[in-house]
């Protein structure tokens, strides 16, 4: 390469200590974007950390849980108190009898396994639109036989939901 003056020899100088300046700042650039990096991933780090711990936690609770005898409930037309002692020295946990009103295995399902329940509270006026439509025997002479036989049959079975069916 042939250097023709002093001109040139400056040209190319300011050209290399321009190069050098932005070689620089790309330099500190990118130590600030490494070091801004570098901290994040040490929050994430720290994030992942506590989050494991809450999982180690989580899965330790479920084990103990699991730990726990499952509870056996029984449900039987029986009403005989030997067949309760029978049953009941068996293993189960306890002994229910049908019909039974569904707050009894709520409390059954309570006092075994320890869920407690939130019951929505009724209003005053849900209430007397309750009332309202109540079936009465009048309603009952316009049915056929059939469905009164339904609506019988369904009772004893004390399925609230075929009732409602037959009602609606």
């Amino acid at each position: 390469m042939e250097i023709k003056g002093v001109s040139e020899l400056e040209t190319l100088a300011d050209a290399f200590n321009q190069m050098a300046e932005q070689l620089q700042t790309y330099s500190e650039n990118l130590e600030n974007r490494a070091e801004e990096r570098t901290a994040e991933l040490v929050i994430a780090k720290e994030k992942s950390e506590v989050a494991n711990q809450a999982k180690s936690v989580f899965i330790a609770n479920v084990e103990s849980s699991i730990a726990i005898s499952t509870a056996i409930i029984a449900l039987t037309a029986s009403v005989l108190e030997e067949e309760k002692a029978i049953v009941l020295s068996v293993g189960c946990d306890d002994f229910l009898c049908k019909p039974f009103a569904e707050h009894t295995i709520f409390e059954a399902l309570s006092k075994h396994l320890g869920p407690k329940y939130i019951y929505a509270d009724i209003k005053l006026s849900e209430s007397i639109h309750i009332l309202e439509n109540l079936l009465t025997s009048e309603n009952l002479t316009v049915m056929t036989k059939k469905w009164i036989v339904r609506l019988y049959d369904s009772s004893l079975e004390a399925s609230v939901n075929l009732i409602m069916e037959l009602i609606q």
